[in-house]
């Protein structure tokens, strides 16, 4: 896979999900971490799929169009409740 901000990373295949381990992930210091985030975000962030998504997290929260900061809170709790993370 292209590197992402000069770090190596490679698939791991978990069926239809997919994941990718930043071998050096843990020696980055937080700015580092940051841009690849970014880039990650740039590169996956336009994918109709995640619009889809968020637009169907949204209305099943009921919140209103234009309610950004009820958007944010919902989102951000779809993620705490449905995302599980490993450092």
């Amino acid at each position: 896979m292209q590197a992402l901000s000069g770090t190596h990373t490679r698939r791991v295949d978990l069926g239809t999900t997919k994941v990718f381990h930043l071998k050096h992930w843990d020696g980055m210091g937080d700015p580092r971490k940051l841009k690849v985030i970014a880039e990650i975000i740039d590169r996956y962030g336009r994918d109709p799929r995640i619009a889809e998504q968020a637009v169907a997290i949204l209305r099943q929260s009921g919140v209103q169009p234009r309610d950004y900061l009820g958007q944010q809170a919902a989102l951000l709790a779809w993620v705490q409740n449905n995302i599980y993370y490993i450092n």
